[in-house]
Protein backbone atom coordinates (compact mmCIF):
# COMPACT_ATOMS: atom_id res chain seq x y z
CA UNK A 1 0.00 0.00 0.00
CA UNK A 2 1.45 3.36 -1.05
CA UNK A 3 1.52 6.13 1.54
CA UNK A 4 2.70 9.72 1.55
CA UNK A 5 5.58 9.91 4.01
CA UNK A 6 7.65 12.94 5.00
CA UNK A 7 10.05 14.09 7.72
CA UNK A 8 10.71 17.60 8.96
CA UNK A 9 13.15 18.86 11.59
CA UNK A 10 12.21 22.15 13.21
CA UNK A 11 12.83 24.21 16.33
CA UNK A 12 10.05 24.38 18.87
CA UNK A 13 10.23 27.56 20.89
CA UNK A 14 9.04 27.11 24.48
CA UNK A 15 6.42 29.44 25.96
CA UNK A 16 7.78 32.80 27.09
CA UNK A 17 10.84 32.26 24.89
CA UNK A 18 13.22 35.22 24.92
CA UNK A 19 16.54 33.94 23.64
CA UNK A 20 18.85 30.95 23.73
CA UNK A 21 18.76 27.44 22.34
CA UNK A 22 15.43 25.88 21.41
CA UNK A 23 14.73 22.14 21.29
CA UNK A 24 14.88 20.37 17.93
CA UNK A 25 11.82 18.29 17.02
CA UNK A 26 11.08 15.84 14.25
CA UNK A 27 7.63 15.77 12.63
CA UNK A 28 6.75 12.49 10.92
CA UNK A 29 3.80 12.81 8.53
CA UNK A 30 2.03 9.86 6.93
CA UNK A 31 -0.95 10.57 4.67
CA UNK A 32 -1.36 14.05 6.14
CA UNK A 33 -1.45 12.88 9.77
CA UNK A 34 1.53 14.16 11.79
CA UNK A 35 3.22 12.97 14.96
CA UNK A 36 6.08 14.77 16.68
CA UNK A 37 9.03 13.59 18.67
CA UNK A 38 11.94 15.32 20.33
CA UNK A 39 15.39 14.95 18.81
CA UNK A 40 16.84 15.45 22.32
CA UNK A 41 19.07 18.24 21.03
CA UNK A 42 18.96 22.04 21.05
CA UNK A 43 20.02 24.73 18.61
CA UNK A 44 20.23 28.51 18.61
CA UNK A 45 17.45 30.08 16.53
CA UNK A 46 19.79 32.26 14.50
CA UNK A 47 21.91 29.23 13.55
CA UNK A 48 18.97 27.13 12.32
CA UNK A 49 18.31 26.73 8.59
CA UNK A 50 14.55 26.15 8.34
CA UNK A 51 14.57 25.01 4.71
CA UNK A 52 17.35 22.46 5.21
CA UNK A 53 16.20 21.40 8.67
CA UNK A 54 19.79 21.61 9.85
CA UNK A 55 22.12 23.88 11.77
CA UNK A 56 24.16 26.26 9.60
CA UNK A 57 27.88 26.54 9.99
CA UNK A 58 31.04 24.52 9.65
CA UNK A 59 32.08 24.36 13.28
CA UNK A 60 32.28 21.06 15.10
CA UNK A 61 29.01 21.58 17.02
CA UNK A 62 27.10 22.17 13.75
CA UNK A 63 28.66 19.08 12.14
CA UNK A 64 27.87 16.99 15.23
CA UNK A 65 24.23 18.11 15.39
CA UNK A 66 23.68 17.70 11.65
CA UNK A 67 25.26 14.24 11.70
CA UNK A 68 22.98 13.25 14.59
CA UNK A 69 19.91 14.54 12.74
CA UNK A 70 20.94 12.69 9.56
CA UNK A 71 21.30 9.43 11.51
CA UNK A 72 17.91 10.01 13.14
CA UNK A 73 16.33 10.67 9.74
CA UNK A 74 17.92 7.50 8.33
CA UNK A 75 16.62 5.49 11.30
CA UNK A 76 13.06 6.79 10.93
CA UNK A 77 13.17 6.18 7.17
CA UNK A 78 14.41 2.63 7.84
CA UNK A 79 11.52 2.10 10.28
CA UNK A 80 9.08 3.23 7.58
CA UNK A 81 10.70 0.91 5.05
CA UNK A 82 10.55 -2.01 7.51
CA UNK A 83 6.81 -1.43 8.01
CA UNK A 84 6.36 -1.42 4.22
CA UNK A 85 8.30 -4.68 3.87
CA UNK A 86 6.23 -6.26 6.69
CA UNK A 87 3.10 -5.13 4.83
CA UNK A 88 1.95 -3.60 8.11
CA UNK A 89 -0.50 -0.77 8.64
CA UNK A 90 1.53 2.40 8.10
CA UNK A 91 0.78 5.42 10.26
CA UNK A 92 2.89 8.25 11.63
CA UNK A 93 2.50 6.82 15.14
CA UNK A 94 3.44 3.36 13.87
CA UNK A 95 6.63 4.67 12.24
CA UNK A 96 7.55 6.52 15.44
CA UNK A 97 6.92 3.41 17.56
CA UNK A 98 8.93 1.23 15.18
CA UNK A 99 11.84 3.70 15.31
CA UNK A 100 11.72 3.87 19.13
CA UNK A 101 11.41 0.09 19.42
CA UNK A 102 8.00 0.28 21.06
CA UNK A 103 4.98 -1.70 20.03
CA UNK A 104 2.17 0.46 18.69
CA UNK A 105 -0.95 -0.17 20.70
CA UNK A 106 -3.36 -1.93 18.40
CA UNK A 107 -6.91 -2.98 19.02
CA UNK A 108 -8.57 -5.91 17.36
CA UNK A 109 -12.16 -6.64 16.42
CA UNK A 110 -12.40 -9.77 18.54
CA UNK A 111 -10.85 -7.95 21.51
CA UNK A 112 -13.49 -5.20 21.22
CA UNK A 113 -16.33 -7.72 21.00
CA UNK A 114 -15.01 -9.67 24.01
CA UNK A 115 -14.74 -6.48 26.07
CA UNK A 116 -18.29 -5.56 25.04
CA UNK A 117 -19.64 -9.00 25.96
CA UNK A 118 -17.89 -8.95 29.33
CA UNK A 119 -19.48 -5.59 30.13
CA UNK A 120 -22.81 -6.85 28.83
CA UNK A 121 -22.59 -9.89 31.16
CA UNK A 122 -22.10 -7.54 34.12
CA UNK A 123 -25.18 -5.58 33.05
CA UNK A 124 -27.21 -8.78 32.72
CA UNK A 125 -26.30 -9.62 36.34
CA UNK A 126 -27.60 -6.20 37.40
CA UNK A 127 -30.77 -6.96 35.41
CA UNK A 128 -30.24 -4.02 33.06
CA UNK A 129 -30.34 -6.43 30.09
CA UNK A 130 -31.95 -9.79 29.45
CA UNK A 131 -29.95 -13.02 29.23
CA UNK A 132 -31.18 -13.44 25.64
CA UNK A 133 -29.50 -10.19 24.62
CA UNK A 134 -26.15 -11.49 25.89
CA UNK A 135 -26.66 -14.78 24.01
CA UNK A 136 -27.25 -12.82 20.78
CA UNK A 137 -24.02 -10.91 21.27
CA UNK A 138 -22.16 -14.18 21.87
CA UNK A 139 -23.62 -15.50 18.60
CA UNK A 140 -22.43 -12.30 16.91
CA UNK A 141 -18.94 -12.95 18.31
CA UNK A 142 -18.99 -16.47 16.86
CA UNK A 143 -20.13 -15.21 13.42
CA UNK A 144 -17.54 -12.42 13.29
CA UNK A 145 -14.79 -14.89 14.19
CA UNK A 146 -15.93 -17.32 11.48
CA UNK A 147 -16.18 -14.52 8.90
CA UNK A 148 -12.68 -13.20 9.66
CA UNK A 149 -11.29 -16.72 9.41
CA UNK A 150 -13.09 -17.35 6.11
CA UNK A 151 -12.39 -13.97 4.48
CA UNK A 152 -8.96 -13.01 5.89
CA UNK A 153 -7.55 -16.44 6.89
CA UNK A 154 -6.65 -15.16 10.38
CA UNK A 155 -8.13 -15.40 13.86
CA UNK A 156 -8.44 -11.66 14.44
CA UNK A 157 -8.17 -8.35 12.61
CA UNK A 158 -6.98 -4.86 13.46
CA UNK A 159 -9.94 -2.64 14.26
CA UNK A 160 -8.75 -0.20 11.58
CA UNK A 161 -9.82 -2.72 8.95
CA UNK A 162 -13.47 -2.17 9.73
CA UNK A 163 -14.66 -0.23 6.73
CA UNK A 164 -17.60 -0.28 4.36
CA UNK A 165 -16.16 -3.28 2.50
CA UNK A 166 -15.84 -5.27 5.74
CA UNK A 167 -19.41 -4.47 6.80
CA UNK A 168 -20.87 -5.31 3.37
CA UNK A 169 -18.92 -8.56 3.28
CA UNK A 170 -20.01 -9.50 6.80
CA UNK A 171 -23.64 -8.69 5.96
CA UNK A 172 -23.44 -10.90 2.85
CA UNK A 173 -21.82 -13.65 4.95
CA UNK A 174 -24.64 -13.50 7.49
CA UNK A 175 -27.28 -13.75 4.75
CA UNK A 176 -25.64 -16.57 2.82
CA UNK A 177 -22.88 -18.67 4.42
CA UNK A 178 -24.04 -18.59 8.04
CA UNK A 179 -27.65 -19.37 7.02
CA UNK A 180 -26.40 -22.27 4.89
CA UNK A 181 -24.34 -23.63 7.81
CA UNK A 182 -27.23 -23.33 10.27
CA UNK A 183 -29.55 -25.29 7.93
CA UNK A 184 -27.18 -28.12 6.96
CA UNK A 185 -24.80 -28.40 9.94
CA UNK A 186 -27.03 -28.39 12.99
Amino acid sequence: MKTNFSLLFYLKKPKNYLKGAAPVYLRITVDGKPVEMSASRKCELELWNTKAGHMTGTKEDAKTLNSYLDKMKAGVTAAHTALCVEDAEISAEGVKCKYLGKAEKTHTIMEAIKIHNTKMAALVEKEDYAEGTLRRFKVLEKHVKEYILLKYQTGDLNIRHIDHEFIDGFDFYLHTVSVFRSIFFR
